[in-house]
C-alpha cells in the first residue's frame, strides 16, 4: 500500500507523486539468450517487423490462456503487453457460464460513484435453490468460487434485484500475471507499467 503525504501551502493542498499501475499494461524484458531479442532489435528500425512481435505475444497469450495483446516497444528493448479489461471480463464470464447453478451471465458497464468513470462488471443470475448469494463477504467468496482461477481476483456484490455483480480487480490481475511471467525461464523480468500521478487539490 502506497502512502501519499499531503502538505498545505498558501491555501492549497499538495500531494507527493503517487505510483499507481497503468490501466492494463505489463512491461516484459526477455532473457538475453532468447531469439525474440533479435526480433526486437529489427523492429526498432523496421516498423513492419513489429508484426512478428504481435504474433509472438499472441502465441504467449494462447499458451497461458490469458488475453495478452502486443502494444509497443520501450527504449530499454522491453515489450509492453496490454491486458484489455474488456477481454479479461469476457474470459471471466466464460468461466462463470460453465459453473454449476449459473443461469445467465451478462457483461455490462456502469458509472462508478467513486470515480465517475465507466467500469466493467459481470451480472450473474443463479438458481437460488442451489446457490445463495448472501451478504458482501459471502458474495465475494461466491464470485471467487465461480471464477475458479487465482490469476483473476474478483469482488462480488449482492444486488437488490437478486443478481450477483462481479467486478475484476484489474490492478491485482496485472500484478499476478506479471509475477507469473517473471517465473518463466525465457523472461528476465515482468512488471506492471507504473505511472506517476501528481495531485494538486485546492482547499
Amino acid at each position: 500500500m502506497l502512502t501519499v503525504a499531503v502538505f498545505a501551502v498558501l491555501g492549497c493542498t499538495f500531494a507527493e507523486p503517487q505510483k499507481a499501475a497503468a490501466a492494463d499494461e505489463i512491461i516484459v524484458k526477455f532473457a538475453a539468450d532468447q531469439a525474440i531479442n533479435e526480433m526486437i532489435i529489427v523492429a526498432f528500425d523496421d516498423k513492419t517487423a513489429q508484426a512478428s512481435l504481435e504474433r509472438y505475444v499472441q502465441t504467449l497469450s494462447e499458451e497461458l490462456v490469458v488475453p495478452f495483446v502486443y502494444s509497443r516497444l520501450t527504449s530499454g528493448r522491453e515489450i509492453v503487453i496490454e491486458v484489455p479489461e474488456k477481454r479479461v471480463l469476457q474470459m471471466i464470464a466464460e468461466r462463470i457460464r460453465r459453473s454449476e447453478g449459473v443461469e445467465k451471465v451478462v457483461v455490462a458497464r456502469r458509472t462508478s460513484q467513486e470515480t465517475g468513470y465507466a467500469v466493467g462488471e459481470i451480472l450473474v443470475s443463479v438458481d437460488s435453490a442451489r446457490i445463495e448469494i448472501g451478504p458482501r463477504g459471502v458474495a465475494d467468496a461466491l464470485a471467487v468460487r465461480l471464477v475458479n482461477d487465482a490469476r483473476f481476483p474478483v469482488n462480488g456484490e449482492a444486488r437488490a434485484d437478486g443478481l450477483l455483480a462481479i467486478t475484476a480487480d484489474l490492478e491485482r490481475i496485472i500484478g499476478t500475471l506479471a509475477a507469473d511471467l517473471t517465473g518463466r525461464s525465457d523472461i528476465e523480468y515482468a512488471q506492471p507499467n507504473y505511472a506517476v500521478h501528481h495531485y494538486n487539490i485546492r482547499q
